[in-house]
C-alpha cells in the first residue's frame, strides 16, 4: 500500500516571533505542528524546519539547551512550550487580576472568568451554602448583583422630601 504525502513547504508559515502575545505564539506553534503532520515530517525534519523559523535570539536560546534536548523533538517541544507558550503568571493571579474589556459584554467576561477559574482550580461550581459561580465571582471582585442593591427613591434622587419613599 502506498500513502501519498505531498511535501508541505514551511514557507507558508511566518517566522516565530517571541515578542508576540502568548495567544499568537501558541497559535503559531499549533500551525507549525499542523503543517508538520500534513507533510508527514520526521522528527529530524521538524527540528530542522523549526530552527529555520526561529529568530537569532531564539536560535541562541536553542543552542544553550542540552544536546539531547536539541536533537529530540518531544523534549525540544516541551522546552519551547515552557519558555514561550506558557503564561508567566499563575492561573489564580490571572483570575484575580482580570478586568472586563470595553469591547466585551458582561456575559463574555463572565465566560472568560469561568474558564480561568476552572484553570486556577477555583471551585465555583460548588452548591454548598448556596454558592453559585456568580456568587464566587461577585465575592472575588467585590461585585454586587443589581437585585442586591436598594434602588434610590424619587426623593433621594431629587433631594426633596415631598414625595413618599416607594418600596
Amino acid at each position: 500500500m502506498f500513502t501519498f504525502r505531498p511535501y508541505v513547504n514551511a514557507s507558508e508559515l511566518e517566522d516565530f516571533n517571541e515578542k508576540a502575545s502568548l495567544a499568537v505564539r501558541t497559535r503559531w506553534l499549533e500551525r507549525f505542528q499542523s503543517i508538520a503532520v500534513q507533510g508527514g515530517w520526521t522528527d529530524k525534519v521538524k527540528i530542522y524546519e523549526m530552527k529555520l523559523k526561529l529568530s537569532a535570539a531564539d536560535r541562541n536560546w536553542r543552542a544553550n539547551l542540552r544536546l539531547k534536548v536539541r536533537r529530540d523533538w518531544k523534549k525540544f517541544l516541551k522546552e519551547l512550550r515552557d519558555m514561550y507558550c506558557k503564561a508567566k503568571t499563575s492561573d489564580s493571579e490571572r483570575y484575580y487580576t482580570m478586568t472586563q474589556r470595553k469591547s466585551t459584554s458582561p456575559l463574555e467576561f463572565y465566560y472568560r472568568l469561568n474558564k480561568v477559574a476552572d484553570k486556577a482550580v477555583i471551585d465555583f461550581d460548588s452548591s454548598s451554602a448556596g454558592t453559585t459561580s456568580e456568587g464566587v465571582h461577585e465575592e472575588a471582585f467585590g461585585l454586587t448583583s443589581p437585585n442586591d442593591t436598594p434602588r434610590p427613591t424619587h426623593s433621594e434622587v431629587t433631594g426633596s422630601g415631598v414625595c413618599a419613599e416607594a418600596t
